[in-house]
């Protein structure tokens, strides 16, 4: 033995400790499973999830007239975060991979089981990785395929959500517009379950296509979504939100948007009186409005002349009034549709400067006055308050990106003062 003379060399001092995590194999990850507790409990967790669609699968003869109920059972599948695509579909037996997405530390995926043949077929898959042989590497069968499985649970109507989970609305009656979405090939057969189930479907005009897929919006409440999802039929894919046409919300009927209107409304978290105002110059604000009213102040609707009033005079649905409400709430499609809670963060204000009926000392050479005049009246009413000025009224001579002389007279002079013009 070779003799030593140096002394030793001390590394202690520049260890890291880490977390042991198994061997990542080549092509993918390599999870470290006891498979008899592991395949116990995936056991357990499918057995448990057909049983509890069972419970929940309501009784034919409480179904309306011509709905069938389905054999088919939504399982939702918890996987390790670490693990990759998961090939675990088999369309042609029967099992269809629909929603994915996160549940605190785990992802999760949706699979329709479409009758008992396909049940059969994934309980066998499981109790093999569970007690078959091992193969010659000493792996379990079909390790790849189990062994990113955290477990099997039964499907809740926000597994299939594919929208923040804290919008989802809730199951107190009301009613919302949703978009279904379903395989193309099942379409028929969701409308006429939507149907049946006292859903409003929108016109097919309304639904947005892909390939192989369909999005259906029906106006419901959660509860019926619930017992379409526990009829067990095929075709529902994953559920959001139908925001994305406003024609849905203009197309329903004058007491249908009323109810939306209000309910909206009931939802809004408004602001105080201490937080900045929009003041808008324009034909006047029909205050009572449900969306207008909490936050536009009697005193804060005014007009430059006393006796044209405050009220939108625009024919139609006023002028004034629309851009109040697009002021205040910008585009109202996704908030009308959904079950959110939006804050409000900003007042109105409402300076009628354009008259009722032309008269004929309103010389365009006096607008850049009259503007300047509408300003002064809500800087007197509320010295204190921030605000941003708004107009949407203008010149229709004036054609291009050349300014009015109205225009660019009040932008210098508000400027001057400190204000913000829009």
């Amino acid at each position: 033995m070779a003799d030593y003379d140096r002394g030793h060399i001390d590394i202690t001092s520049l260890l890291t400790p880490h977390s042991y995590m198994a061997h990542q194999a080549r092509g993918g990850t390599t999870f470290a499973r006891n498979r008899e507790q592991h395949g116990d409990r995936l056991s357990a967790g499918l057995a448990a999830s057909f049983e509890t669609t069972e419970a929940r699968r309501p009784k034919q003869d409480a179904l309306p007239p011509g709905v069938t109920l389905g054999e088919g059972a939504f399982v939702t599948v918890l996987l390790d975060r670490a693990a990759k695509e998961l090939d675990i579909e088999k369309i042609d037996k029967g099992i269809r991979q629909s929603a994915a997405g996160e549940d605190g530390d785990k992802r999760k995926m949706v699979l329709h089981v479409r009758d008992q043949d396909a049940r059969d077929y994934i309980t066998e898959r499981v109790e093999r990785y569970r007690t078959g042989a091992l193969t010659e590497k000493g792996n379990p069968p079909l390790a790849g395929e189990m062994q990113p499985i955290e477990g099997f649970a039964p499907t809740e109507l926000i597994d299939l959500w594919r929208e923040d989970p804290a919008l989802l609305p809730p199951a107190d009656g009301t009613a919302s517009w949703w978009g279904l979405w379903c395989w193309d090939i099942y379409a028929d057969e969701v409308v006429g379950l939507s149907r049946a189930l006292d859903m409003q479907v929108a016109p097919e005009e309304r639904w947005s296509t892909f390939p192989d897929v369909r999005i259906i919006p029906v106006h419901a409440t959660r509860c019926q979504l619930e017992k379409m999802l526990n009829i067990g039929q095929p075709g529902l894919a994953e559920i959001g939100f139908a925001t994305d046409d406003p024609a849905i919300l203009v197309d329903l009927s004058g007491r249908e948007q009323d109810g939306l209107v209000d309910d909206l409304a009931n939802r809004i978290v408004w602001p105080g009186t201490d937080v900045p105002a929009v003041c808008l110059l324009d034909t006047g604000v029909n205050r009572a409005h449900p969306l207008i009213e909490p936050v536009l102040a009697p005193e804060d609707v005014q007009s430059i002349d006393n006796d044209w009033g405050g009220d939108d005079h625009y024919d139609g649905p006023g002028h004034g009034t629309p851009m109040a409400g697009l002021a205040l709430h910008g585009d109202l499609t996704g908030p009308l549709a959904d079950a959110s809670t939006p804050r409000l963060r900003h007042r109105l204000e409402s300076v009628k400067f354009i008259p009722p009926m032309p008269r004929a000392d309103d010389d365009p050479a006096n607008y850049g006055a009259i503007t300047q005049s509408a300003v002064a009246l809500a800087e007197e009413r509320n010295p204190n308050r921030k605000r941003v000025i708004c107009s949407a009224a203008t010149d229709p001579k004036i054609r291009g990106d050349r300014p009015t002389r109205w225009s660019a007279a009040n932008l210098h002079e508000n400027c001057r003062q400190g204000l913000r013009w829009r």
